[in-house]
């Protein structure tokens, strides 16, 4: 399992199904093993397969290694003797990823998902996806972590119910997947849902198993029916008269002391993509993740019936009617809150009127990024309300990267470390015909930065208001970082971004109240990074009637425009990956001001240009698609024509927010909140409409990001940049719901 899952810190208000024979642990053994004997799992076969992937000759199965390997092989002989097919022609599906921590970068350029396909008899495009992570953690200081709860014991319970039904073919297609990286976030379902061997929208469930063999108080946990409650009949059906017990929940983010586990293994993306699953698995128990985590740890009675219990669901599952597409989204969760919630969310309404004065009066202070006096002005309010917090303020001066600087705060507490990042100036400069707020309608209003961001700026001293006043700012810990250049920002970038990556290093969770794209229905996890570049080709002059001669060349205007075209066509292609020249010069003589972007260039018609010059930028996603695009691009350039030379320069810019399973879970909760607060689901912004902000600097050193939670409005960085008014008591709630339960432990250590 995921270690985003941790134990459950107190006990569970779920529903319960039980039997009379579990009332001590002797009974339950005693009865488990009595029905044991009717079960149509192949109990012998069963254990075996758990005993084969828990084996010392596994090695863990840590994702690229050996183990991994032997693993894989072992399951596509099953898969082989069960009669599945391959899907386009192969078990496999071949992916590879990065993952960066606080420890550094690891590269996994061989991970593997495995499948097989049962076809159904009557509705052979309708897929049932059953699911188990057969990687785990490897071998380290010379222990070997065998994972046989964690996961062998899924995937032999998978095999089980394979085994059953390649016997009973079922009247709708069954999709058996093993997913690869499970342990390293998720990846392997991450790069299914991305990849997807049959159409996502033909899939009616997902039955996933995670941790289904160490039942040590005899029960099974079931997750899933609260987001999608048609699911949970089908699953009482299969649970009616079970020796162990089975409970629904963890599947609600917010619930105190109860882990949510809706992103806690493979299930999640699957989650995020509005297909409905079932997640069954233990709570975690003394061996979770540990080398003790071993096959003889396994009671067998417990395990027969966990495993018959999916059988029996994926049968109701094939059983059922298909569903409603309409129904497929998670059902809405509004109105979950609990008193403290309640008074929290009463906190922002009360203090609208506050929070629109604040707006008002920052929005009419000039803070254009180079007018050093207006920038400090609009920190100096904020300072104030967030001394007026408990907060110990700092002014960073900018002078060394030539700009006004930052306002540092922090408020110490006892839990998660949050890092809330704002900015201060606007694209408006002094001599800018646009400086005042103006109040359109009720629910509008016009301002120069007041959605781009001083709207954000807001929510979040509000969010952090409403927290004070019901006395749970002290379960946080919390750092504002409010840069005064975010629109301009000063030179070197690593000086002038030092303060906000400080702050990040000592953060677990980092939030952004950018407006983003201005719909409340979106949230940022994902943005494109961008890098500057500079290509310059120096060739030989020479009279225009020899150009093209062995000996002279094409010139610098035809090398450069190889160059281009050869970018274009070679990146043109790749997902997230744009690059465009922007200023392009050539002749003679060019003379370019990268500052202005703007310059000059001399020639004649009849003369082969001696010197080009283009600038450009370049936008990722992920740092490893970056030096990709760079390797590549300098490649193309060292392929130059005769008697040219050019040389590529890049420009430090402003990183990647790659998208990661972390950011998933943050989106999750605040999805959760929203619909808490009446305020309706929130999704994903697409990342290519996603400009770069200064939350990506914390990519690199945070567990878990979200951004665009500010302000909602239209129209920035033009003088009709627009508010909608009626967005900031929501966004307001949303925020501080999320903040709260953070505090309360939402979010995995």
């Amino acid at each position: 399992m995921s270690t985003l899952r941790r134990a459950a810190a107190a006990l569970m208000a779920v529903a319960a199904l039980h039997a009379p024979g579990a009332a001590t642990p002797r009974a339950a053994q005693a009865v488990a093993t009595e029905a044991s004997r009717a079960s149509r799992i192949d109990a012998a076969r069963l254990i075996k397969d758990l005993e084969t992937l828990a084996a010392p000759a596994m090695r863990g199965r840590l994702t690229g290694t050996e183990g991994n390997k032997r693993a894989q092989a072992y399951l596509r002989e099953q898969f082989k003797q069960l009669k599945l097919q391959p899907l386009n022609g192969s078990f496999e599906q071949k992916f590879s990823f990065t993952t960066r921590g606080r420890g550094g970068t690891q590269e996994f350029p061989d991970a593997t998902n495995l499948f097989g396909l049962l076809p159904g008899t009557a509705e052979r495009d309708r897929y049932v996806l059953v699911s188990a992570h057969y990687d785990h953690l490897g071998a380290r200081n010379g222990s070997i972590f065998h994972g046989a709860d964690d996961n062998a014991s899924g995937v032999a319970a998978m095999l089980a119910v394979a085994r059953w039904f390649s016997a009973r073919p079922p009247r709708v297609s069954l999709l058996f997947v093993a997913f690869d990286a499970e342990e390293e976030g998720l990846q392997g379902a991450r790069h299914f849902v991305d990849h997807p061997p049959v159409p996502i929208d033909r899939l009616s469930a997902v039955v996933n198993m995670d941790m289904v063999g160490r039942g040590d108080k005899n029960v099974i946990y079931v997750a899933g029916t609260t987001p999608y409650p048609a699911l949970k009949p089908l699953v009482e059906t299969a649970a009616k008269g079970r020796p162990i017990q089975v409970r629904f929940g963890h599947d609600q983010p917010g619930v105190a002391g109860v882990e949510d586990w809706t992103q806690s293994s493979d299930h999640g993306p699957f989650h995020n993509v509005h297909v409905p699953f079932l997640y069954f698995g233990v709570e975690d128990h003394a061996d979770y993740h540990k080398p003790t985590d071993t096959a003889d740890k396994i009671p067998r009675a417990f395990f027969v019936q966990a495993a018959d219990l999916v059988l029996a669901t994926v049968e109701q599952l094939t059983l059922a009617p298909a569903p409603d597409p309409a129904r497929r989204e998670p059902a809405p969760q509004g109105g979950r809150v609990t008193p403290e919630e309640q008074a929290i969310v009463a906190a922002v309404d009360a203090a609208n009127p506050q929070a629109l004065a604040l707006l008002e009066r920052v929005v009419n202070i000039n803070s254009g990024s180079m007018n050093f006096a207006g920038v400090r002005a609009v920190g100096e309010v904020f300072r104030a309300e967030l001394e007026a917090l408990g907060f110990s303020a700092r002014w960073v001066d900018g002078a060394a990267f030539k700009r006004a600087g930052h306002l540092v705060a922090e408020r110490r507490g006892s839990g998660p470390r949050v890092l809330l990042i704002g900015h201060l100036d606007t694209v408006f400069e002094p001599d800018s015909p646009f400086q005042r707020f103006e109040r359109v309608d009720a629910n509008t209003a016009r301002g120069p930065g007041i959605i781009d961001m001083k709207g954000g700026d807001v929510v979040m001293i509000h969010a952090l208001k409403a927290l004070h006043t019901a006395r749970a700012l002290d379960r946080l810990h919390l750092t504002v970082v409010m840069t005064g250049d975010e629109e301009l920002t000063g030179e070197p970038l690593t000086v002038a971004r030092a303060a906000l990556i400080e702050a990040a290093k000592g953060s677990d969770i980092a939030i952004g109240f950018e407006d983003g794209p201005g719909d409340p229905k979106t949230a940022v996890i994902a943005r494109r990074g961008t890098t500057g570049w500079q290509l310059r080709v120096k060739a030989r002059p020479a009279h225009s009637s020899q150009i093209f001669r062995e000996d002279i060349g094409s010139g610098a205007i035809y090398e450069a425009s190889r160059i281009l075209n050869a970018f274009r066509e070679t990146l043109s292609g790749e997902p997230h990956l744009t690059f465009n020249p922007g200023v392009m010069l050539g002749g003679t003589a060019v003379d370019l001001d990268t500052a202005l972007a703007r310059g000059t260039a001399a020639g004649k018609e009849n003369v082969i240009a001696e010197q080009a010059v283009v600038m450009g930028d370049l936008r990722t996603l992920s740092r490893d698609q970056l030096e990709r695009a760079m390797e590549r691009m300098q490649q193309i350039v060292a392929a130059s024509l005769p008697h040219a030379h050019s040389t590529l320069t890049f420009e430090e810019g402003y990183p990647p927010l790659a998208p990661t399973s972390g950011n998933e879970r943050m989106l999750a909760l605040y999805d959760r909140a929203s619909r808490d607060v009446g305020a309706g689901p929130v999704t994903a912004v697409n990342p290519d409409r996603a400009g770069a902000a200064d939350v990506s600097f914390a990519a690199a050193h945070v567990k878990m990001i979200i951004d665009g939670i500010g302000l909602m409005g239209h129209s920035d960085h033009t003088p009709q940049e627009t508010a909608d008014l009626a967005t900031l008591p929501s966004q307001t709630k949303r925020a501080a719901l999320l903040l709260y339960r953070l505090g309360k432990g939402a979010a995995p250590g």
